[in-house]
């Protein structure tokens, strides 16, 4: 099939994802796919897409760019049936690839960089300062005498990572509360559904 495709959307469900307002505009040829743009609503925020798709008899390939800005974090959670234990406000962006005869092969051969902040990020029902406080006046054998709010409000979260062969290595991982300051390091293995990640924080003296 070859041809072009310009389409306007009041809304479009797939899934758990809803987007609105789309705008895109599709190319096909010779058994390809060109996404030359894809605009829409996204949970409160804004996709910003382009892509491309080729397929032949044995194998296939995958690009895509994205960005977002101001999704609604916990909408986003809450339409893919996750506990909705966070809230916040996601922007970022990815240039991705990756090669397979079928999409569920595309995990094992993901390559490229992904960017993402989540601004006035909150962790609900946990309070992290009162886990460090508690764990620092047990090696003290301290009282602890302060109470905490039940969530973290936290002022931001920004990640960075680095896809190759279906493995993100973690180069960014900042975490800001009020006193307290982390810093994360790791890698994510997409094959293996494999998650490390070391945590450090710095408390200060207030805290």
């Amino acid at each position: 099939i070859d041809g072009n495709i310009a389409a306007t959307l009041g809304r479009f469900k797939r899934g758990k994802l809803e987007l609105s307002d789309i705008d895109t505009e599709l190319e096909l040829a010779k058994g390809s796919a060109h996404l030359h743009k894809l605009d829409a609503k996204l949970y409160g925020g804004t996709l910003n897409a382009t892509g491309a798709l080729a397929a032949t008899a044995d194998t296939g390939s995958m690009q895509l760019a994205a960005q977002l800005a101001g999704v609604d974090l916990e909408a986003l959670l809450a339409n893919t049936r996750q506990r909705q234990k966070f809230a916040g406000r996601v922007n970022g962006s990815l240039s991705l690839t990756a090669t397979g005869a079928v999409p569920a092969d595309w995990k094992n051969t993901l390559s490229g960089p992904l960017q993402l902040s989540i601004d006035e990020p909150v962790l609900k029902d946990l309070s992290v300062e009162e886990v460090i406080c508690k764990a620092a006046a047990q090696l003290n054998q301290e009282a602890l005498t302060a109470h905490f709010a039940p969530d973290t409000q936290l002022r931001s979260i920004r990640a960075a990572l680095d896809f190759s062969q279906g493995v993100g290595n973690i180069r960014q991982l900042n975490a800001a509360v009020p006193d307290m300051e982390m810093r994360g390091e790791g890698r994510i293995d997409l094959a293996r559904s494999k998650l490390d990640i070391q945590l450090n924080t710095r408390v200060t003296d207030d805290l």
